[in-house]
C-alpha cells in the first residue's frame, strides 16, 4: 500500500511542476483559452432590420416568407422570429467578433392570430380618399368614419363603388381614418367672400382691377369693360381678329381652407359662337 501512495504523490508533484513551468516560461498562456469577447446585447428590431431580412430571404428564394414579413413589418407564425432574427445579429459589419456564450435580449413586434386568408393579402390594398368619404357623408363630408358612419355599414358601399370587377370570394385590405367623435358642421347661409360687378371700369377698355389678371396666352385681344343699360360687365371677342385668342380673366386668390362646400356663381352670355374648336 505504501508503494502505491508514493507513486501517486510523485505523479501529482510532476503535474504541479508542469504548471509552474508553463507559467514561468509562457506568460499569459492560461488566459488565452478564456473568452474575452463576451457580449450582452439589448437589441430592438427596427423596420430597417426587417428590410435586411426581407432582402436576405428573397436572395435565398424564400419569397413567400419574404412577402409576408414585408407586408406585416413584424414577425408572425408564418414569419417566425427564431429563424429570422439571426439574419440581423449575424451581420459581420455590425458584430464582427463575439465569443461563444455571448447573449442578446431582442425586442420585436409579433403579429398573432394570422389566418391563411390574411396571409395572402400582400398588396397595397384600398385607401379611402375624398371621393369615398363624400360617398359616405355627402357634399359636406368629414375625412373619417365615425360611430354614426361605421366601417361595418359603409365600407361595403365604398368598396362596391371603388373596386371595379372584383373576383368572387376575393379579399381586400382597407385603410381609412376613424374618429370616435362626430363632426360638427356650422353652415352660414348667404356668406359672401367677395363679389365683382365691374362698376367703375371705363367702357371699351381692358378690365383693370386690383388682384385680377387680364392674361393673354395667345392672340392680342383682352377682356374689356362693356356696359348695357347701365350694367357693366366683362367681354372678350375674337370677332375680326383673324387669329386664335386664348385670353384669361383671373380672379384674386381666395382662401377656401376653412370653407365647407364653397360655390362660385356667375352670369355668362355667349354670342355668335361659331368656332370649330
Amino acid at each position: 500500500m505504501k508503494k502505491y501512495i508514493v507513486l501517486i504523490s510523485i505523479l501529482l508533484a510532476g503535474l504541479f511542476s508542469s504548471c509552474d513551468y508553463n507559467e514561468r516560461n509562457f506568460e499569459g498562456l492560461d488566459e488565452m483559452d478564456k473568452p474575452s469577447g463576451l457580449v450582452s446585447l439589448d437589441y430592438v428590431v427596427t423596420d430597417a432590420d426587417i428590410s435586411i431580412i426581407v432582402a436576405a430571404l428573397r436572395a435565398e428564394g424564400k419569397t413567400e416568407t419574404a412577402e409576408i414579413l414585408n407586408a406585416d413589418k413584424m414577425f408572425s407564425e408564418a414569419a417566425p422570429a427564431s429563424g429570422l432574427i439571426p439574419y440581423v445579429l449575424s451581420n459581420k459589419n455590425r458584430y464582427p467578433v463575439v465569443d461563444i456564450k455571448s447573449s442578446a435580449a431582442v425586442k420585436y413586434k409579433y403579429k398573432s392570430g394570422r389566418n391563411e386568408t390574411v396571409s395572402g393579402l400582400t398588396g397595397p390594398g384600398y385607401k379611402l380618399g375624398d371621393s369615398d368619404y363624400k360617398l359616405v357623408w355627402g357634399d359636406l363630408f368629414a375625412s373619417a368614419l365615425t360611430p354614426a358612419k361605421s366601417p361595418g355599414e359603409y365600407l361595403p358601399k365604398v368598396l362596391k363603388a371603388g373596386v371595379s370587377s372584383p373576383a368572387e370570394g376575393s379579399f381586400e385590405t382597407v385603410e381609412y381614418f376613424y374618429s370616435e367623435e362626430e363632426p360638427v358642421t356650422t353652415i352660414v347661409e348667404g356668406e359672401t367672400l367677395w363679389t365683382e360687378k365691374f362698376d367703375g371700369q371705363t367702357k371699351d377698355t381692358p378690365i383693370s382691377l386690383t388682384g385680377w389678371l387680364n392674361a393673354k396666352v395667345a392672340g392680342n385681344r383682352t377682356w374689356d369693360a362693356k356696359s348695357f343699360n347701365n350694367n357693366f360687365y366683362a367681354q372678350m371677342s375674337s370677332n375680326g381678329s383673324k387669329e386664335v385668342n386664348d385670353i384669361w380673366l383671373i380672379t384674386p386668390r381666395t382662401d377656401l381652407s376653412v370653407i365647407n362646400n364653397p360655390h362660385l356663381i356667375f352670369q355668362v352670355k355667349i354670342g355668335y359662337y361659331n368656332a370649330d374648336c
